[in-house]
């Protein structure tokens, strides 16, 4: 679920003197904390709307800028993530001082997905203990708590939790609404950040004979758990995979999933367009800058597209600038800045039903002629 290759790239391009990279590494186990303190605020609305959790909520946003000091190397991939990810903490800030909260929780779960895949190497276990206290006071509702356990890379304890939530029969249309977009969550999760076909089968299995679910959604699950099936029938080791045929693998499936035509990705099709961000975020994790980068960036943001959470809208638009900064007037460039157009185009015309926001047309304007390059400058 997360994006792992950012702590890894900014410490594979930080200087060969110690002390820098010593405190590069100490900037960002700082930055992953304030990430983690603030996942059951961000899985809550209501406890991240909370007056009482404002001043938290405040000082845990000023500590994700502090990072935005320590990505200083130099090297143009780093450079466009700090810019994205400084001018993203800005934006983010700015709509909670403005009492814009759900927004700001939005772009906040976004932007900190890009942390938390790495934080198992940072976070010991001391502080899964502190935020497991802070679980109790504020993440009381059982599917809070499955997604704050999945978000920190706690499972097992998702699963039973994701479980726990499904157990319990809906009482009108709205709770069976709730636990549809549950299990859809769980399958997003669990597919893209632990890769257990077997576990999650055993959570979908007693799932697809309830007729509670709307119609549409009885096809999406079926059509999961025959491609958790296939999954399971033909596994693919990410880890001794080569990082090339990791891209090559996930732009197969990817295909077949036809994601790269529409501006929103099938939910028919989830399982293989989960399995093939898990593969491109391992490519990257290894091989943060390897040639294959400008592309895999691409097909994430492809694999990644939805309107069912908004969250991943505001990540796959940055995989999409990113990629455009850092390959400036290549071939690549202009496929990411046509998709991220589409994209932001159908979210305001055709999902919210308006024009697009000013400064957001000049910004993605911007984009295209970073894509575009010399030819641009006429």
């Amino acid at each position: 679920m997360a994006l792992s290759w950012l702590p890894l790239l900014l410490l594979a391009a930080a200087p060969n003197d110690a002390g820098a990279r010593a405190r590069l590494q100490a900037g960002m186990r700082a930055n992953v904390v304030q990430v983690v303190i603030l996942q059951p605020y961000l899985v809550s609305p209501s406890a991240f709307r909370n007056p009482a959790n404002e001043r938290m909520i405040r000082h845990s946003i000023e500590g994700l800028m502090a990072l935005r000091h320590f990505m200083r190397t130099g090297l143009p991939g780093e450079s466009s993530l700090a810019t994205i990810y400084g001018d993203e903490i800005d934006r983010a800030r700015a709509e909670f001082a403005r009492g814009e909260k759900d927004a700001a929780r939005i772009r906040l779960t976004g932007l900190t997905s890009m942390c938390l895949a790495c934080h198992s190497r940072t976070i010991v276990e001391q502080d899964y203990q502190d935020l497991g206290r802070v679980v109790e006071q504020l993440a009381t509702d059982t599917q809070e708590r499955a997604r704050l356990y999945a978000v920190t890379r706690q499972f097992a304890k998702a699963r039973a939790a994701w479980a726990q939530a499904l157990a319990v029969p809906p009482l009108n249309d709205s709770e069976a609404a709730d636990q549809s977009k549950a299990l859809r969550l769980a399958v997003v999760t669990l597919v893209r950040a632990e890769g257990n076909p077997s576990a999650l089968l055993e959570l979908l299995e007693p799932q697809v004979e309830r007729t509670d679910f709307p119609g549409f959604f009885r096809r999406d699950l079926w059509q999961w758990v025959l491609d958790l099936e296939a999954w399971r029938a033909n596994p693919v080791d990410l880890v001794v995979t080569p990082p090339r045929e990791l891209v090559d693998r996930a732009r197969a499936l990817i295909a077949t999933t036809r994601a790269a035509a529409l501006p929103i990705a099938d939910d028919r099709f989830l399982v293989p367009n989960m399995r093939a961000a898990a593969m491109l975020q391992e490519a990257l994790d290894r091989e943060p800058s390897g040639t294959f980068r400008g592309e895999a960036l691409y097909l994430l943001a492809v694999a990644s597209s939805t309107e069912a959470e908004p969250a991943l809208w505001q990540l796959d638009a940055m995989y999409l600038e990113a990629c455009i900064r850092e390959n400036p007037g290549s071939a690549i460039a202009r496929r990411c800045a046509e998709r991220l157009s589409d994209r932001m185009t159908y979210a305001y015309t055709g999902v919210r039903g308006g024009p697009l926001p000013v400064q957001l047309s000049y910004h993605l304007g911007e984009l295209r002629r970073l894509a575009l390059g010399p030819r641009a400058v006429r």
